[in-house]
């Protein structure tokens, strides 16, 4: 089983001052070319987000059977999404990912758990700054 380890520094918070945010580097597929994106992991989210023009240059398109959800978060305000599947490489581990492709661009790029926690025990270590990815055998 591999390892993957991210380590990432702390940022400034209006409200907090200097916090630790869990980042991962990964790679989305487009036409089987590798993307890397810098995308926080949340295990608070059910689908992993990304944004309008992200999915737009990963080749995503509206389609007619397409059906547009709306899905919220810890403030309650809900963004519309399409879910489409896309592929996702964590180290040198790529799999097919479900994503919530947000319709608006003022979004985070979250790494949630369907298909990732699933394929991966994912571990927070803010006190050393450090995430972790082990591939489930």
């Amino acid at each position: 089983m591999k390892t993957f380890e991210f380590y990432t520094d702390k940022e400034i918070s209006p409200v907090f001052g200097k916090i630790w945010k869990p980042y991962a580097e990964v790679e989305l597929t487009k036409d089987d070319e590798p993307i890397p994106y810098r995308m926080l992991v949340d295990p608070g989210a059910d689908i992993t987000l990304i944004r309008k023009l992200t999915g737009e240059y990963l080749g995503l398109q509206i389609e007619k059977e397409d059906k547009i959800y709306e899905l919220s978060g810890v403030t309650g305000e809900s963004i519309s999404v399409i879910i489409k599947e896309i592929r996702m490489r964590i180290g040198n581990i790529e799999f097919p990912l479900r994503v919530a492709w947000s319709m608006i661009e003022e979004v985070p790029l979250l790494i949630g758990r369907l298909d990732v926690f699933d394929r991966f025990d994912v571990e927070l270590r803010q006190r050393e700054g450090k995430v972790i990815f082990k591939e489930v055998g």
